[in-house]
């Protein structure tokens, strides 16, 4: 049988029900409220082929803290069918319906939590509505550190040999199945992998299925989905220069299987040990697979919750950009390069050390990882040779102090 857990968590209150995206579309959601009414929102995207119901027993771990909301893309689960599914159509929707359900309005911006597919739209919403959330997590997606032109060039050729086979001919209906088989038999996952825990897997498989009147049933959803599908046009590229250019907008973590299909493919595996650990936080779940939240689902929580833990928080009105408040992210963006061996970078940003107010701070990196910064022109007040995280960490206090001064917070 299940874990006690696991029972309390997917009989948690919630609410379930529809909210409009745009003139044709709604989408099915399930929501947790916190006790608080001013939480902060917590939005939880699928991947390919799931629904809002693979998050029934993640999101109540959050829902203390979070006004926590898990959304079924278009085409999947309950939600309406499209005639035209992209990375950018499921990014607009993740944007309208968190704004429909009111997590704009919060004194803080909400987070984003995607998977798979589902992260491919969350890319998108962090490059083209990034500003308008606290951070994103995007989990087990591929990213490579290829030019964008060689990329689109691999995916439309993809997505030319998916339309040609066999498995994504068009489709008008699901197959139907007698009552008496249990849909957790013909329930398989896409990339297959092992999951141990039979108990999750019958409780996502009964939750995408469709009793009908005489009692078979068939999956939910457009049953043409993936042939409506396209990666390569109107969607990211997933390449790092767009990770690089989201996190102008927004912080952005990965969560990532170590066990997962992607990191057996030697391209992918090399940019998120490389480029993608440079970038931004990245955690490695160990005996995971692709779909972590199945076979891996406390552990997947408790990486979720280090992540939010990490990122900014801050409630003042002239908050900056939010790429720029999370200091373990980026602790600088460089404004232009020097031969000169003396001077690499120099960028002025805003760091949030607290909830009491911002402090615009100048920091100058050299080749030897000097440092140097400043609460006011020309006012220095610490050197250091160690690396900018550690560094602003210890001086916290002194930056508390100068932030409450000139915001008079």
């Amino acid at each position: 049988g299940a874990p006690e857990w696991f029972v309390r968590a997917v009989d948690a209150p919630r609410q379930r029900g529809l909210v409009r995206v745009d003139a044709s579309t709604q989408l099915e959601y399930l929501r947790w409220e916190s006790p608080r009414p001013d939480a902060r929102g917590l939005v939880f995207v699928h991947g390919a082929s799931a629904n809002a119901h693979w998050y029934s027993f993640i999101a109540p771990f959050f829902s203390e803290e979070f006004d926590v909301v898990a959304l079924t893309s278009s085409g999947c689960g309950s939600s309406d069918f499209r005639d035209k599914y992209t990375g950018e159509v499921f990014g607009d929707e993740i944007v309208a319906a968190t704004e429909k359900l009111g997590l704009f309005d919060r004194p803080d911006k909400p987070f984003l939590v995607t998977h798979s597919f589902g992260s491919i739209a969350g890319m998108s919403v962090a490059l083209r509505h990034g500003e308008r959330f606290g951070g994103i997590i995007l989990t087990d997606v591929r990213l490579q550190d290829l030019p964008s032109h060689e990329l689109r060039k691999h995916l439309a050729l993809a997505m030319k040999q998916r339309r040609e086979s066999k498995q994504h001919q068009s489709r008008t209906a699901w197959q139907r199945y007698a009552a008496s088989l249990p849909p957790v038999e013909k329930f398989k996952l896409a990339p297959e992998q092992p999951c141990n825990n039979q108990f999750v897997l019958e409780y996502v498989a009964n939750t995408s299925a469709v009793r009908e009147s005489d009692s078979s049933w068939h999956w939910v959803g457009d049953p043409d989905r993936f042939r409506k599908l396209s990666v390569d046009e109107g969607s990211p590229d997933m390449s790092c220069d767009e990770l690089e250019r989201a996190l102008h907008k927004v912080p952005v973590a990965l969560i990532y299987g170590a066990e997962s299909w992607f990191l057996t493919l030697r391209e992918i595996r090399e940019t998120v040990h490389g480029r993608v650990r440079e970038l931004c936080p990245m955690i490695k779940i160990p005996n995971a697979h692709h779909h972590i939240m199945l076979d891996q689902p406390l552990a997947f929580v408790t990486a979720v919750s280090a992540l939010l833990s990490q990122m900014p928080h801050t409630t003042h009105p002239h908050a900056p950009p939010a790429s720029k408040l999370w200091p373990a992210l980026r602790c600088y963006e460089p404004l232009y390069r020097s031969k000169s061996l003396h001077l690499a970078t120099k960028t002025e940003w805003h760091l949030a050390m607290s909830r009491a107010g911002e402090l615009t701070v100048t920091v100058w990196q050299t080749q030897k990882s000097n440092l140097m910064c400043a609460t006011e022109p020309g006012k220095r007040i610490t050197q250091a040779g160690v690396g900018v995280p550690f560094a602003l960490r210890a001086l916290a206090p002194q930056l508390q102090t100068a932030s409450r001064r000139l915001y008079g917070v």
